[in-house]
């Protein structure tokens, strides 16, 4: 359960079809968020239990009453959603979308994990640390696409600006 000032978000309950209910059958609602209105009570408990189940997906309630308003589900890929403008080398943006890819069915984890996770995986590709040395860097072949630099994962890239950036935008989630 994580707490604001003002609401509460918490897992989906059965208990909370009626409240979805009343705010999903809105026709202004319902396709804004990608689904068409709900036509019943038990649409909206159907909803909670095959949709609403995910490891990150959760209610949000206010404090006052504890009654459910809206939901949202947190998902790691989505701190890989904007991709940077500039990159190291040509296999940076591979190395994003490999790591976008694997955290699509990943729990929220901490900064300092996310950074343990994202050396972990450049490792198990490149057989290397993922240091600061100057030009360090790796080829990485299921990267490679064509060209001189093809598949390079830049090294430098990742420790001053890749994983920052996405630690950044994982304390934002």
């Amino acid at each position: 359960m994580l707490k604001t000032e003002r609401l509460i978000l918490r897992r989906w309950e059965n208990s909370d079809a009626e409240a979805l209910y009343e705010y999903a059958r809105d026709p202004d609602v319902g396709p804004i968020a990608g689904w068409p209105p709900h036509q019943s009570i038990d649409e909206s408990r159907d909803v909670i239990k095959n949709v609403f189940n995910g490891k990150e997906a959760y209610a949000i309630c206010l404090k006052t009453d504890g009654i459910a308003i809206g939901a949202i589900e947190l998902k790691l890929s989505d701190i890989f959603e904007d991709k940077p403008q500039r990159w190291g080398l040509r296999g940076d943006p591979y190395f994003w979308d490999y790591l976008k890819e694997h955290a699509e069915n990943m729990e929220i984890i901490s900064p300092d994990e996310l950074e343990n996770w994202i050396k972990e995986e450049y490792f198990s590709l490149s057989e290397k640390a993922l240091t600061d040395k100057y030009m360090d860097f790796a080829v990485i072949k299921q990267f490679a696409h064509g060209g001189m630099s093809s598949g390079g994962v830049d090294n430098g890239w990742w420790i001053r600006e890749g994983i920052p950036l996405l630690k950044s935008r994982l304390s934002t989630l």
